[in-house]
């Protein structure tokens, strides 16, 4: 695989800005089949109309004497896999001033900004690269992600990748991820569906279940596939083992995150002791993600718990403020 698409998936992982009880899943997605999309990306595209200066200020002092901008972008993008980013974007920003045209350079300049929290360059790097080329997929998912809270913008681009994209396209799963975030659980449905039905045996396929696993609990509906879709990503975990209460239960360093989206089926099958145990084993292993324990809260509240309810809906709002307001979105209340 070429350097770009690893580095770059990487530094996407360490960058992104969605947050939610799917994090780490959306995480590991973001890395693996955004880099197979990007492998389809040309390294040399051409200008479109006139040529704007590189976002960022321009490099004053520069060791490097190459005027190779295919080198430098290389050695920017090795430096970005080492989370070197002082030295990854000096050698991108010298690329991107020496062909500002190309598409890719400034692509990737954007990439390492928003991983060294320069959002506001790393905006304009992304709408620069679709200035040069409005069709470079990754441009408009990084995009979306960047500005997932301005929800019309975000949606825009993420319709325009709908209509790009093959409906077998690797970036059909990322899709359906970003969708989620913004709480267009409709279309992220339709991609996992689309990205499961052509890649029955992928490694990544158990991430997909998931994935839909837990759109389908967000949007409360088809619950028993939903379960299902949950159940089917377990098993598939090495260790997982069939159970006396008769669901799959793996170790819980095998995907917490699988767990905790099992939990919200639960929650809303009204079975709140499945809920409550599978969020237990969530928050063991992932206790810093508020998501857990305020649904947890919610299925001890249920259940006359008020203490232990309360309590672990205090603590996730101190560790996710906005926590209540995320869930009131599900239909979800103490």
């Amino acid at each position: 695989m070429h350097i770009r698409s690893v580095a770059l998936a990487y530094l996407t992982t360490s960058a992104s800005s969605i947050g939610g009880m799917h994090l780490v899943l959306c995480l590991l997605l973001l890395g693996s089949s955004w880099a197979a999309a990007q492998s389809a990306a040309t390294s040399s595209s051409s200008s479109i109309g006139p040529v704007a200066p590189c976002p960022g200020a321009p490099l004053q002092d520069f060791r490097e004497r190459s005027t190779d901008a295919a080198f430098l972008e290389q050695r920017g993008i090795s430096y970005a896999a080492r989370r070197d980013l002082k030295d990854a974007l000096e050698y991108l920003q010298r690329a991107c001033e020496l062909a500002p045209g190309t598409a890719d350079y400034v692509y990737a300049l954007g990439r390492v900004q928003w991983a060294n929290g320069q959002a506001d360059l790393a905006l304009q790097s992304f709408d620069r690269t679709l200035a040069l080329k409005p069709d470079y997929v990754q441009a408009l998912l990084a995009r979306a992600r960047l500005r997932f809270k301005d929800h019309a913008s975000a949606e825009h681009d993420l319709d325009s990748v709908d209509r790009i994209a093959s409906p077998k396209d690797e970036v059909r799963l990322d899709l359906g991820l970003t969708y989620e975030a913004i709480g267009d659980l409709r279309p992220a449905i339709h991609q996992y569906d689309l990205w499961l039905d052509a890649h029955p045996d992928d490694s990544l396929r158990s991430v997909g279940l998931a994935a839909r696993c837990r759109a389908r609990a967000e949007a409360d509906q088809d619950l028993d596939r939903a379960l299902e879709d949950c159940d089917s990503a377990l098993r598939e975990a090495a260790s997982s083992q069939p159970t006396s209460e008769g669901f799959i239960r793996p170790h819980p360093h095998d995907n917490p995150d699988v767990l905790a989206s099992r939990g919200l089926v639960w929650l809303r099958r009204g079975e709140f002791e499945r809920a409550i145990k599978d969020y237990d084993d969530a928050i063991d292993e992932r206790p810093k993600i508020g998501e857990y324990r305020f649904a947890r809260g919610l299925a001890e509240l249920r259940l006359g718990r008020q203490g232990k309810g309360r309590a672990d809906i205090a603590a996730a709002s101190a560790m996710q403020p906005d926590i209540a307001e995320r869930f009131a979105t599900w239909g979800l209340k103490p």
